[in-house]
């Protein structure tokens, strides 16, 4: 199967320098570079490259083989600069991990490895490099999570649906993560990508940061910024056409960023290129109530000039306005009051190889059930701005056990994880992976999801360390009792759902299934609602009713 072929010609790369007038502050040989630079001016080749798919002998891997792919990228010699060259072969290897079922030939996959080695002769401004390195996630402490479906067909034909994935870096002190969620689709037709949303998650043993960039339709995003799960950032951008950028006070105040503070830096600073000489230099955050206006004045060669930063911005970026403001927010490393779930001053580190906690290490009050406001009934608390483990206004029975903390999502699509505490986790709406680690937890599911795209994830259900799956009956409309039927495969589903009995559960792929529809054939309103990784043995005593 060879991989198509790339487009004959790289698009032209946007650089904004024009727009802002900065080649007059720059020498000449720097005013090449910009033009030397520019992809438009450079040329490329792509030489097909093959894939060979294959199975492990228990159907739990699946490899894609990529071989004979090379490509050569040339940068022209540009006045008195070097041509610049790179000619490379690339062979590597990605598995997937999780279950194949051979009668469908179908395959849900869970985590994912690569490994290869790349070589080839580059020259880089005149100087030659020869490169021949292998590279592994493994090795260099990157781990892969997917969730995803793979149909192998016949004559080589084969399908990729993704929905959400996750690479997370550690060395064993601090670890990042970049998990990405939408649809990706890939067959020998072509690929297609939908981005719902994007998040950055850094841990380390004093503190933790993380990002969650939401895209939405008509070219409108947003993004909220959180420091050990206190909001001090927030981004909200229309295409093209306005972002508005808003920081906490708190922040700004940490790490010392006022007037006096930038000036400090620069006060005696005298910047020479070629023949211009820059000094001067004054920076003001202009502000004045929450609006920022941030702006930099310098004298240059006797000239006074000025730039504000917003307007730099907006030219630069081609926006038509952009706005800086203060946020108001609690106090960073506060202790658990509101603000969103509250804030603590440490967060534990995360295990090598695993995608950092994005909950603080000190359970925060929550934040109480208001008038007007849709709340958790069952926890009696909101949803949360950030992943947050709180302390329950009010202990929940759940079969017999009260519980005191919960680990809460966001009401969109989150990975929640858990500590070695007994806990709830809670994701409620949207599509999201819930990890209890260790201690004896309830996956409690009050909203009522059904499908492939909005069920959630159970990573590690282990009824051995008194696991448990809770469901509300006032969401699964009708449910009175709590009865199971085990079935394995897509077959002996459809039989399953004239059982009677209210939930199915397919052993086969540890999908779980409300069926609304009674004896009758199909499921009715209801539908898949958790899948169970790795398709652990599931009881009906494994499910409560609260």
């Amino acid at each position: 199967m060879n991989l198509e072929s790339l487009p004959a010609e790289l698009s032209s790369l946007y650089l904004g320098l024009g727009n802002l007038d900065v080649r007059a502050l720059l020498p000449t040989a720097y005013q090449d570079y910009v033009d030397y630079l520019n992809p438009a001016n450079h040329s490329y080749s792509v030489n097909r490259g093959r894939i060979d798919i294959g199975f492990d002998d228990t159907n739990t891997s699946l490899s894609f083989n990529l071989q004979d792919l090379s490509a050569s990228y040339v940068i022209p010699a540009y006045n008195e600069i070097p041509e610049s060259s790179a000619d490379v072969s690339l062979s590597a290897m990605l598995r997937l991990k999780g279950s194949y079922n051979a009668v469908n030939k179908k395959g849900t996959y869970n985590s994912a490895s690569l490994e290869g080695v790349i070589s080839g002769e580059i020259s880089f401004l005149g100087q030659p490099l020869s490169l021949n390195e292998f590279f592994s996630t493994q090795s260099v402490g990157l781990s892969i999570d997917i969730d995803g479906d793979i149909t192998i067909g016949s004559k080589d034909r084969w399908r990729l649906d993704l929905s959400s994935i996750a690479v997370t870096y550690s060395n064993g002190f601090s670890s990042l993560t970049t998990a990405t969620t939408g649809r990706f689709k890939a067959s020998r037709k072509g690929v297609s990508l939908d981005v719902d949303g994007v998040s950055f998650a850094y841990q380390d043993a004093v503190q933790s940061w993380q990002a969650n960039v939401n895209i939405l339709d008509n070219g409108q995003y947003n993004a909220s910024i959180f420091r050990n799960s206190a909001l001090v950032g927030r981004i909200n951008g229309d295409s093209r056409s306005s972002l508005s950028v808003e920081l906490s006070a708190d922040l700004l105040a940490e790490f010392n960023i006022n007037d006096t503070s930038l000036n400090a830096l620069l006060t005696g600073q005298t910047l020479e290129f070629s023949d211009q000489q820059v000094s001067e230099i004054t920076a003001t955050l202009g502000q004045s109530g929450s609006d920022l206006s941030p702006s930099i004045a310098f004298d240059r060669n006797g000239t006074d000039e000025s730039y504000a930063l917003e307007t730099v911005l907006q030219q630069l970026l081609g926006f038509q306005s952009v706005d800086l403001r203060l946020l108001n927010t609690a106090p960073i490393g506060g202790g658990g009051g509101g603000g969103g779930g509250g804030a603590s001053s440490s967060a534990p580190s995360a295990p090598a190889g695993q995608a950092p906690p994005v909950t603080p290490a000190t359970p925060a009050p929550g934040k109480p059930e208001a008038a007007g406001e849709t709340a958790d009934s069952l926890l009696g608390v909101l949803p949360q701005q950030a992943v947050t483990k709180l302390t329950l206004p009010k202990p929940l029975d759940i079969d017999g056990r009260l519980f005191n903390q919960a680990v809460v999502g966001t009401g969109r699509s989150d990975r929640i994880s858990g500590s070695s505490d007994d806990e709830i986790l809670a994701g409620g709406v949207g599509r999201d992976r819930l990890s209890g680690k260790a201690g004896a937890d309830a996956f409690l599911f009050e909203v009522a999801e059904f499908g492939k795209r909005k069920a959630d994830t159970i990573t590690d259900f282990n009824r051995r360390q008194g696991d448990q799956i809770a469901i509300s009956a006032e969401a699964f409309a009708g449910l009175n009792q709590l009865k199971l039927t085990n079935v394995a495969g897509k077959g002996a589903l459809k039989d399953g759902a004239t059982s009677g009995n209210p939930f199915i559960y397919d052993a086969s792929n540890g999908r779980l299934y409300y069926d609304a529809n009674g004896s009758k054939p199909g499921l009715g309103d209801g539908g898949l609602f958790a899948i169970l990784q790795g398709a652990p043995a599931l009881r009906a005593g494994d499910l409560a009713l609260v």
